[in-house]
């Protein structure tokens, strides 16, 4: 049974008579109309302001019974430990933040709304989206619910902060003096211990194949506040020379949107024909991206009916492909970026590979 419709913003001053699953809207504050959508740009509104069903989180029977321990967090979210009868930590982190990175003396003023407003750009349960997608790899990582924080007694001091709220609960990646380790890890560290450990020690080593293909993935889904307190490090043996595993945890900002508003930019496309082959069948273009990223071009090019002969997300499945080239047919001829370092302007270029050039020649020879 679903209970009343509750806004997760909001503190309550009362034990709420709710079931096993509740409706709550994670971000009503970012409601907009069309004016504020056009300047401050559409984000994840829709999904901040959905009522969503979600489990009520009952500290007396979850994990076997969860006690709050201390309250942490950064500037911009806080966060509540707790401590389970089996001596494992779990974390509970709300979902939307409820502080800003700005002085008391902005609060009130133009600057202070679009700040908060900025919030709208994460996806509100992006995390959890995360998590299967790091398992895929075998990557160490917390594993993230959602759930509907009850004002319940229980929670003692933090009750004013953490009573009805809608937040997250994952492990929180320790090894407790007895008990439950998390991952069944012989000891966790944190970043700082890590660094002082690699400055003194050559024996202290880590596998740098899971930490690059953790760095890939928050890549790829866009995750861009990854600091050192939000890694921990595992290692599965007592020997000096073991290997520390990355831990990834707080993944707050998966799927991050800035789409539309004032800075928003268009992605355009200089596209010039080199040459054509078959009476037009064929073409040998060259194609610039003047803004945005190379896979614009792929996109572009499907939006005016002309897509890369091999593409198998954008090309036309019943296509013949040209002979010989049996991959995505974009070739990286030139790049040209600026150095950090010196400010100078540097360019590299690469060859066209040999299955391009016997596909060139194969057409002109048909041509």
């Amino acid at each position: 049974m679903l209970g009343a419709v509750a806004t997760a913003s909001a503190q309550t001053s009362a034990t709420r008579d709710v079931s096993k699953d509740t409706v709550v809207i994670a971000g009503e504050i970012y409601k907009a109309g069309s004016l504020h959508r056009a300047l401050l740009g559409k984000n994840y509104r829709q999904e901040w302001t959905t009522p969503i069903a979600v489990p009520v989180l009952d500290l007396k029977t979850a994990h076997g019974g969860l006690t709050p321990k201390k309250e942490g967090g950064g500037k911009q979210a806080p966060s509540l430990r707790f401590v389970a009868p089996d001596s494992s930590e779990w974390v509970f982190r709300l979902v939307r933040k409820i502080h800003l990175v700005l002085g008391d003396e902005f609060r009130h003023t133009v600057i202070w709304y679009i700040v908060r407003d900025e919030g709208s750009a994460s996806h509100p349960t992006g995390a959890i989206a995360a998590a299967p997608l790091y398992a895929i790899p075998a990557l160490l990582h917390a594993t993230p619910k959602l759930y509907y924080m009850p004002d319940d007694p229980a929670l003692g001091e933090f009750r004013k902060t953490f009573g009805g709220v809608l937040g997250m609960l994952e492990e929180y990646p320790e090894v407790p003096k007895s008990g439950k380790a998390f991952a069944g890890a012989e000891r966790i560290i944190d970043s700082d211990t890590l660094l002082a450990r690699l400055n003194t020690d050559p024996q202290t080593r880590i596998d740098t194949r899971a930490l690059l293909t953790a760095r890939l993935m928050d890549m790829l889904l866009g995750d861009n506040d990854r600091h050192p307190d939000q890694w921990k490090w595992a290692r599965f043996s007592k020997g000096d020379d073991a290997v520390w595993e990355p831990i990834g945890r707080d993944r707050d900002k998966k799927a991050l949107r800035a789409v539309g508003g004032l800075e928003a930019q268009s992605a355009k496309t200089r596209i010039h024909v080199l040459e054509r082959f078959l009476g037009g069948k064929w073409s040998l273009i060259q194609a610039r991206p003047l803004t945005g990223r190379t896979h614009q071009i792929r996109v572009h090019l499907k939006s005016i009916g002309c897509p890369l002969a091999i593409d198998e997300l954008y090309g036309d499945p019943k296509a013949i492909a040209p002979p010989v080239i049996e991959r995505l047919s974009l070739h990286a001829h030139k790049l040209t970026w600026p150095s950090p370092r010196d400010g100078k302007t540097h360019t590299a270029e690469a060859s066209l590979p040999d299955d391009y050039r016997l596909a060139l020649d194969a057409l002109r020879g048909k041509g």
